[in-house]
């Protein structure tokens, strides 16, 4: 056997492992992080304006999945989270409206347990009514034509390249040497954004009652989040809590996350107190004393009046009076009082006095009543009293 074969056949393996060795260092790299796509829609679907689309997505993450971000043309719109925090496969599915016409870039980011962000996936859909195309329309640039009978032209060759030189001039004297580059900077994240304020006014309601939250966020911002709501950096929401609730306030930036709790606590009302007193009577008047008998006199009736008060409210009053002579006693009679707001009043006439006491009186005499008033609860006053003089009037 010759060197040349012995060379052909140990140069032949070498070549093999060097040839494989290269292919391998071509293969393309393999994905660890986390990792979105898109299912639904497809890249170029149109809807219409007022439509919601229903976005439905895939991730994945080697650490597990904490949240699915949906952004509308990179700015926030919803957050997703997995039924089970922590899984490594996980369907998303979110609503957007298209309120407008025009062209909008839908995203999906997924991030795992670690804060470690996919790379977007993303799809555009269209809305059509009124968007103007960004990119204009060329116009035709129109060609000469020559006189009938004119000869072609001949093709004219293009000129020979010219050889650049290859000797390196050298620098003139005293010129210093070239500086050897630096390496940049290493580069510093940002600090986390910082959540300057959050409160909320009032801080506490009565059942049935709202509250504004108000925030102030500062510093490197992608993304402000009430709860799972997107919001602004300075921003309000009213929220109507039915009982006492804590809101979180999340600021996502690319130096990292900050959150604030504020819990608004929720009152019930205080129950009314039942009612037990009877209305109040107070401010009793007659429109004459005395009154004078029988009835052909002037002065032949009297009207008795009181305020009534409650705060259940007045159901009834009346005024039951007799005629007291000496030692005669008519039998006590009822009459019902009218009102006119609080104001309530019976008037007794002469006739009602002459029925009180039969034979009619001749001496001097006095009316006797007392005042009694039920409020809707059916509970009932104190009895109110008083008298009026009856005068005998000569035929």
């Amino acid at each position: 056997m010759n060197a040349r074969s012995v060379l052909s056949k140990a140069v032949l393996p070498l070549g093999l492992l060097a040839l494989m060795a290269g292919i391998l260092s071509c293969a393309t790299p393999v994905e660890t992080g986390p990792r979105a796509w898109i299912d639904w829609p497809l890249d170029g679907h149109e809807v219409e304006v007022g439509t919601t689309v229903t976005l439905i997505a895939h991730a994945y993450a080697t650490e597990g999945v904490a949240e699915v971000h949906l952004s509308v043309d990179r700015h926030p719109y919803r957050i997703g989270q997995p039924t089970q925090p922590g899984e490594q496969f996980v369907e998303a599915s979110m609503e957007w409206t298209a309120t407008e016409p025009g062209v909008y870039l839908l995203s999906i980011t997924a991030f795992d347990t670690a804060g470690e962000a996919s790379t977007p996936a993303d799809v555009t859909v269209r809305v059509p009514g009124g968007e103007v195309s960004s990119s204009p329309v060329p116009t035709e640039i129109p060609t000469a034509v020559p006189p009938e009978g004119t000869p072609p032209l001949a093709a004219t060759p293009p000129p020979a390249a010219t050889p650049l030189p290859r000797t390196a001039t050298p620098p003139p004297a005293g010129t210093p040497p070239p500086s050897t580059p630096t390496a940049p900077p290493p580069t510093v994240a940002p600090p986390p954004p910082t959540i300057v304020s959050f409160a909320a006014s009032p801080p506490s309601v009565v059942a049935g009652g709202c509250t504004r939250l108000s925030w102030a966020v500062e510093g490197a911002i992608s993304a402000v989040y009430l709860d799972t709501e997107g919001a602004g950096d300075h921003d309000s929401r009213d929220r109507c809590p039915t009982s006492s609730t804590t809101y979180t306030l999340r600021a996502v930036g690319p130096g990292g996350e900050t959150s604030a709790s504020l819990t608004v606590n929720v009152t019930q009302p205080s129950p009314t107190p039942a009612d037990t007193e009877g209305p109040s009577v107070s401010g009793i008047d007659e429109s004459a004393d005395p009154i004078a008998w029988p009835p052909n006199c002037p002065r032949r009736e009297v009207t008795i009046s009181a305020n009534i008060t409650d705060p259940s409210g007045v159901s009834a009053a009346k005024l039951t009076y007799r005629v007291v002579e000496g030692s005669r006693q008519g039998s006590w009679q009822a009459i019902g009082m009218s009102h006119a707001g609080n104001r309530y009043s019976a008037t007794v006439t002469a006739q009602a006095l002459q029925i009180s006491l039969n034979p009619p009186v001749e001496n001097l005499a006095t009316l006797q009543y007392y005042i009694q008033a039920f409020d809707t609860r059916g509970n009932q006053s104190q009895t109110s009293t008083g008298t009026v003089t009856i005068e005998y009037c000569p035929g």
